[in-house]
């Protein structure tokens, strides 16, 4: 039995001891899956989310709440994640009892005894657990302090925990009702769970995460919608309640040519925006004049009544993701002292011959303006900008006050003529900083630019455009190696991990190497390589947003040229796909395996991110052949052979072969899970000469003689001593 702890936190300093105390307490922590749901308003450092998501050890991980921000949609989206048979909500105050999952794991088994009193629940999955927290008069109250149900009663609630429309107050006497009124109430209060609550313990102050879940608006909320789910016996229908002023956005679109690609986009955003509860109103002016048009909507943004609290500004070529928008949302209300933050995208140099970035400082004559250097491409810190184009913008109402009036056409070179010959954009800028407005960019937020171009995005100073390159790899139990792995691949890039229920260190070394981690969401799942990447690149597709992605196994270590022949290769353009070349050491650091396949071996590993793509067995396209218990996946996916693809002489140094020890517990496992696999040959070449079934001299179906050569100087592993390793081999 699984169990997933959702924990919407509003604490920084207090999620890490709830999480000890429930993993510290449990029997079998494999079984625990852990997922935070943070906040950046509460002081979570989303700004710097790699590093707070490593903070969380294995088996957990972090979701953010981009809702409405509230309790009831922190639980909510935490439990879209989880996938465990028991969820169970807990709270900054609410502690474990010894042995938590043993106790509850004995009691709900429905094989067990002293179930007998609850012979309605045997034969069906759908259950809420009762348990005691020591919260005054819970019982006599008929809540439910700590939720402890099924999936199968969290599927049968719609996939929420909580009914989605309360934001916190009363959520928990509908759930509790609701779960009361169909009978599935297991009776477990003889389980203890300390609940660390001021309304238990005077001593513990009352801080304003407890206030702003007990606002008295949110009380009249819930209040009204828990008697509307009362008066319709908790049915799924939603209820037309307001939970709180709806916030209005303007989206300001300029243009002359909407073209499909952007039409697609805005539409994503704006079904984004209503679905989060934005009230959106649309401003958009057609006309070639730019200067016209920005300030035709500057007028119409001015006359709503009521005011918009924020608008987006976005041109006809450009696109802004809901990811973008997110990314800009977070970054006001991180800065209260700012009036607006901007995206930004590649443009033209003045002389049409490269590109350089959208935003800069004014010079100190005020008539000219300065880019940030490409460098800027790669940085993450939000930061002041005084000159920008007007690529993606979000800005509060207060923006528009403090520009005054008529501020995209006063120019700046000349304010004589009409509209000015300076640019509209620079105009704003120059208006709002003397109307006292602050403005931000975020590096990360680079939106795409649609303009048609005749150049390649090339500054003639700095080199082209940085390439975003992302490494994944799958593991189990690659304590000895990954630590070396991450090290020499990192510098292309964040470096995501998805851990396959490793017995040993590996996921505290890969954390500790700076690796993005990640528990694998199948480990009581049957062995299958193929889903299990998938999945992992789906994550950094989400996450990395790169251009390129290096695969490769935990085992294997790119060569310290490496870095240099990868990036190189990404920038040419000259395919889609390149394989890396794989050397096998065979019995010692500085020599490897060189007999027929060994000789020649380059697999499909460094992809361009292109939609579609997954990865797929190597036996897909083999007539006659099935896929072998999931095994042998491919570490590029591919798409029916529409990508161009190459070959680099870059290296991969292959570990796992080169103990005599580990390649006899291979080929006895590989035989064991994969018998009778002709396609491989039994997997006889991997013991060729260290077992007596197999001689060094036999000739195989992919290999032999055997053949080993001297690994080149240059090649060999540094820091390796091979008695440690063969000794934690043993």
């Amino acid at each position: 039995m699984k169990f997933s702890i959702i924990h919407p936190s509003a604490r920084p300093e207090k999620w890490q001891a709830v999480y000890e105390d429930w993993m510290s307490k449990c029997v079998d922590a494999s079984e625990v899956e852990y997922i935070l749901c943070a906040d950046e308003r509460w002081g979570f450092p989303r700004n710097n989310e790699r590093e707070f998501a490593e903070m969380v050890p294995l088996p957990g991980f972090i979701v953010w709440n981009t809702g409405r921000r509230c309790y009831v949609d922190a639980v909510n989206i935490a439990a879209k994640q989880a996938t465990g048979d028991i969820l169970i909500v807990v709270a900054d105050d609410q502690f474990a009892c010894e042995r938590w999952d043993q106790l509850l794991s004995d009691y709900l088994h429905l094989g067990r005894t002293d179930l007998t009193k609850h012979q309605q629940f045997l034969g069906s999955d759908k259950f809420v657990v009762e348990v005691s927290t020591g919260t005054p008069q819970e019982h006599q109250r008929g809540i439910i302090v700590l939720p402890i149900l099924s999936r199968a009663w969290y599927e049968h609630l719609g996939g929420n925990v909580f009914f989605p429309e309360y934001e916190s107050m009363y959520a928990d006497n509908d759930f509790c009702e609701h779960a009361r009124q169909d009978g599935v109430v297991i009776d477990c209060r003889h389980l203890r769970f300390e609940h660390r609550h001021p309304l238990a313990n005077v001593s513990i102050p009352w801080d304003a995460a407890y206030a702003e879940q007990n606002r008295p608006q949110s009380y009249r909320i819930g209040q009204r919608i828990l008697d509307f789910r009362r008066a319709t016996k908790f049915s799924h229908e939603p209820i037309a309640v307001e939970s709180k002023p709806v916030p209005t956005i303007a989206l300001c679109l300029p243009g002359d040519e909407f073209r499909g690609g952007w039409v697609s986009g805005i539409m994503q955003l704006y079904a984004h925006l209503i679905s989060t509860g934005w009230n959106v109103i649309n401003l958009i002016g057609y006309t070639s004049n730019v200067y016209v048009t920005r300030e035709e909507i500057r007028q119409a943004a001015m006359s709503c009544d009521p005011k918009p609290d924020y608008l987006l500004w976005l041109d006809d070529d450009n696109l802004c993701s809901p990811a973008h928008f997110e990314s800009l949302f977070v970054d006001l209300q991180a800065r209260p002292d700012a009036d607006a933050v901007f995206g930004w995208c590649w443009i033209h140099n003045e002389a049409k011959t490269g590109f350089q970035t959208s935003c800069g400082t004014f010079s100190p004559d005020g008539s000219h303006w300065t880019p940030f250097p490409p460098s800027f491409a790669n940085s993450s810190e939000v930061r002041e900008v005084e000159a920008s184009g007007f690529p993606c913008v979000l800005m509060r109402y207060s923006a528009l006050e403090k520009a005054g009036d008529r501020p995209f056409i006063r120019g700046i070179l000349d304010p004589t003529l009409t509209h000015g010959i300076g640019g509209e954009d620079m105009a704003f800028m120059r208006a709002g900083m003397e109307g006292g407005a602050k403005f931000i960019v975020d590096p990360k937020v680079r939106v795409p630019h649609l303009k048609y171009v005749t150049v390649e995005p090339v500054l003639e100073s700095e080199g082209k455009a940085p390439v975003k390159i992302a490494v994944m790899m799958r593991v189990k139990n690659e304590a000895r190696w990954i630590g070396r792995v991450i090290d020499s691949v990192k510098a292309l890039g964040p470096v995501y991990v998805m851990d396959d229920g490793s017995t040993d260190d590996t996921y505290l070394i890969a954390r500790d190497h700076g690796a993005r981690l990640l528990p694998s969401p199948y480990a009581c799942d049957p062995l299958d390589e193929c889903r299990d990447k998938n999945f992992l690149l789906s994550v950094v597709k989400a996450e990395a947003e790169p251009d390129w992605i290096l695969c490769i196994d935990g085992d294997e270590e790119l060569e310290p040229a490496g870095i240099e022949k990868i990036r190189k290769a990404c920038e040419s353009g000259r395919a889609d796909v390149f394989s890396l070349r794989v050397l096998y050491l065979w019995d010692g650091v500085d020599q490897i395996r060189f007999d027929r396949k060994y000789s020649g071996l380059a697999r499909m590993s460094l992809f361009r991110v292109i939609d579609g793509l997954s990865f797929k067995s190597m036996y897909a396209d083999v007539p006659g052949t099935v896929c072998h218990t999931g095994m042998h996946c491919e570490n590029a996916p591919l798409t029916g052979g529409n990508l161009v693809a190459d070959t680099l002489n870059a290296y991969l140094l292959h570990y796992g072969y080169m103990l005599k020890e580990d390649r006899i517990k291979k080929y006895e496992w590989y035989n064991r899970v994969d018998p009778n696999n002709e396609i491989e040959d039994c997997y006889r070449h991997i013991v060729q000469g260290d077992i007596p079934e197999v001689t060094a001299d036999a000739i195989l179906k992919h290999a032999g003689p055997l053949e080993l050569r001297r690994l080149p100087r240059s090649l060999v592993p540094k820091d390796f001593d091979i008695g440690v390793l063969q000794e934690v081999s043993q």
